[in-house]
């Protein structure tokens, strides 16, 4: 709602009742007027009191005269008389009651204009009030306006019509001079279209994800980024319907809304692109895109809750005044009025004041058709135009400040307006979402050799995170993990904070051929011996950790609470080849659990006392955290001591261990070894790593270098 939201309806003629929520009552005209009962008779009114104001009016519920209510604009379901308005652009001057006449001779008074034009629009406004008398009418217990003479005698003439545009004119420039000097947010810029959003969410959807809730509030205002001028902006964002009727009843309008409602300016149409939009996107899972488009599309519904997005009067914005542009859409007896300061300084209020406003949970409308919804929306608001602008212009007159929340009236019709576009806002999520959490679905297989857990079609909700874990079967090792296509090596693996469908794809592969294998999840750890050592400041329990299975792999570290200390745990265990023919190579695949100075989270192997394999987490392999699978080659021989160790030094908690998921010596008989030249690994000094800074070169190893020798 940025700008003006003005699309003259040419042609157009209101006939009909037009409900205008004020407070309390409508001044009668002057001396020799009565006030006119709704069974035909006429009510005798006391005598003028020489200003013009008439005291008396029939009330319905004590059956007899009684004191006209000083202000109009605060009766509180006040109907002015279709015949009223048609009978001047400038009718808001006519329906006025003894404050409103008081006021709007005060504000002449006081006028930065000559004492001779202070006179001549004083002895004017008090000619037009005697000449054309507007009566407070009760008698059926709805307050009401209507004519105090026959329609007929009841239209201005062009040159009073162009009087009243005079002081128009005049407090249209100076709405726009105190106007100049107030700062206010705008219902258009982020908070109000961000609140009616986030609320709407929070009330449709249980504990959406705040990722979801922010994509949808931060786009909820950028439509008003779309357009660069007025006119743009009033066309995508407005709303005037071209045939529809309003009852004669007082209140908050109840219209009777025809199948098919035609009008002038997109904000409907746009409401229901968008809405759509969001629901395509949501029902395909693409959820960024599905709530950046309800954001818009509430943009637009919220648009048309507010009646200066669906002006029902023809006025002449102060703006446009002796412009080309009015002198061919805006007919020269139109009323000037500073619209845009109106509207903005009403968003404003808005804006302000929204727990005053937004009373609570009043539930939500089904929506089927967006664009039609949309439309009934803005024809409810446009039946509010006329009564809306009507009180916040006097209220200026009356107070020379844009307090509205001040007034009754305006408060009573800004909370119907509120409360209906967040029904039609939170339908606007029930429409797009079915009421339905944001899921996601990942899709787990598993080859032969093997399992998946869970598997299938695996439903994750928006934004939480799912584990899975894979399991070789006897006699099989895991070969790839493929998550999107993409290989990894962690297992268990998790997907963390979901926003999107996934894939994760177990193969597996048959240990098979001449080798020894130890898998643990088949062979457990049968003959392996342990061991666990630390050291430094114990600042609680330090323990063995294992050796367990658990998931289908072997687990050996150690449990610590330690101060600057430092950590050590090997397994260890002798193979030997009975065909005496011997081994040359080891492949292993395991993991070294996650540390947050990896420079510092070592792991070593030794075949037959002598190190083939070093390296930290900074190196991949092993890597911080992932499953990975090393081969490397020994001098061969048939009996085969292999011990694997690892550990942290720095090391504080609270545990520290090695996965270990298979082992396999194996010959190879193009490499046919007697020699293995490796650089010593040196494990990691504590005491000169830092977070995640790099260790200098002791904590790394190259990879062995082997001689070869003819074969045996």
């Amino acid at each position: 709602m940025k700008s003006t939201s003005l699309v003259r309806l040419a042609g157009l003629m209101f006939v009909v009742l037009i409900l205008v929520s004020a407070a309390p009552a409508a001044a009668n005209d002057t001396g020799a007027s009565k006030a006119v009962g709704r069974g035909g008779g006429n009510v005798d009114c006391p005598a003028d009191n020489g200003n013009g104001h008439a005291y008396g009016a029939w009330e319905h519920n004590w059956k007899c005269q009684c004191a006209i209510p000083p202000a109009f604009s605060e009766v509180e379901n006040l109907t002015i008389d279709t015949a009223i308005i048609e009978s001047t652009p400038h009718w808001i001057f006519l329906a006025a009651g003894t404050e409103e006449k008081d006021a709007l001779l005060d504000y002449i008074d006081g006028a930065n204009v000559p004492d001779k034009q202070k006179n001549e629009w004083t002895q004017f406004v008090r000619k037009m009030w005697k000449e054309y008398p507007v009566v407070f009418d009760n008698s059926t217990g709805n307050p009401a306006l209507v004519p105090g003479r026959s329609s007929d005698e009841f239209t201005l003439t062009p040159a009073e019509n162009a009087t009243f545009q005079e002081i128009e004119r005049y407090i249209a420039e100076d709405m726009e001079a105190v106007r100049a000097g107030e700062i206010t947010i705008r219902w258009y810029q982020q908070p109000t279209h961000m609140q009616f959003m986030e609320t709407a969410l929070n009330s449709e959807i249980k504990d959406l994800s705040d990722i979801l809730i922010n994509t949808a509030k931060d786009a909820a205002w950028v439509p008003d980024t779309w357009c660069n001028d007025q006119v743009c902006q009033s066309w995508n964002h407005g709303f005037i319907p071209t045939s529809i009727a309003l009852p004669n009843i007082a209140g908050i309008p109840v219209l009777i809304v025809p199948p098919q409602i035609d009008g002038i300016g997109d904000a409907p149409g746009n409401f229901g692109q968008y809405a759509t939009l969001a629901k395509q996107r949501f029902d395909s899972h693409d959820y960024s895109g599905a709530f950046t488009n309800m954001g818009y599309a509430s943009h637009f519904i919220t648009d048309l809750g507010n009646p200066y997005h669906t002006p029902m009067a023809q006025i002449i914005p102060l703006e446009q005044v002796n412009t080309p542009y009015s002198q061919i859409v805006f007919p020269n007896f139109q009323m000037i009025l500073d619209y845009k300061t109106l509207h903005h300084e009403y968003e404003g209020m808005v804006a302000d004041h929204w727990d005053t406003f937004y009373t609570g949970d009043q539930g939500r409308y089904d929506i089927s058709n967006p664009t039609y919804s949309a439309k009934i929306h803005g024809t409810y608001s446009w039946a509010m135009s006329y009564p809306l602008i009507y009180n916040c212009y006097w209220h200026f007159v009356i107070n020379g400040d844009f307090d509205f929340e001040e007034n009754p009236a305006i408060v009573a019709m800004t909370q119907n307006r509120i409360g209906e576009s967040m029904k039609y806002t939170r339908g606007l999520v029930e429409y797009v979402t079915g009421g339905q959490y944001p899921m996601l679905t990942v899709t787990a297989t598993a080859g032969p050799g093997g399992s998946i857990s869970p598997s299938g079609a695996v439903p994750v909700r928006y934004g939480e995170s799912q584990s899975f874990t894979i399991r070789p079967d006897s006699g099989y090792v895991i070969d790839k993990i493929l998550v999107d296509n993409v290989a990894v090596t962690r297992n268990p693996y998790t997907f963390s904070s979901v926003t999107a469908d996934h894939t994760i794809e177990a193969t597996f592969k048959e240990l098979t051929g001449s080798g020894k294998e130890w898998i643990w999840s088949r062979d457990g750890w049968d003959g392996w011996s342990h061991e666990a050592t630390w050291s430094g400041t114990e600042v609680g329990p330090c323990s063995e950790y294992g050796p367990v299975i658990v998931d289908g792999h072997g687990e050996h570290g150690i449990n610590v609470n330690l101060i600057r200390g430092s950590t050590t745990a090997c397994v260890e265990k002798q193979f030997t080849d009975a065909s005496g023919n011997g081994w040359n190579t080891l492949t292993f695949v395991g993991l070294m659990t996650a540390s947050d100075t990896l420079g510092g989270r070592w792991m070593t192997i030794e075949v037959n006392g002598q190190q083939v394999f070093a390296g930290t987490a900074l190196q991949v392999p092993p890597g911080d955290d992932q499953m990975f699978e090393i081969s490397v080659p020994f001098p061969q021989s048939d009996e085969v001591n292999v011990k694997i160790s690892h550990g942290q030094n720095p090391a504080w908690n609270p545990r520290f261990a090695m996965h270990f998921y298979s082992l396999e010596l194996s010959r190879n008989a193009g490499l046919m070894t007697s020699e293995v030249k490796t650089t010593e690994f040196v494990v990691p000094d504590g005491s000169i790593i830092v977070g995640n800074e790099t260790v200098p070169t002791p904590g790394t190893m190259s990879t062995p270098e082997v001689t070869e020798t003819d074969s045996p």
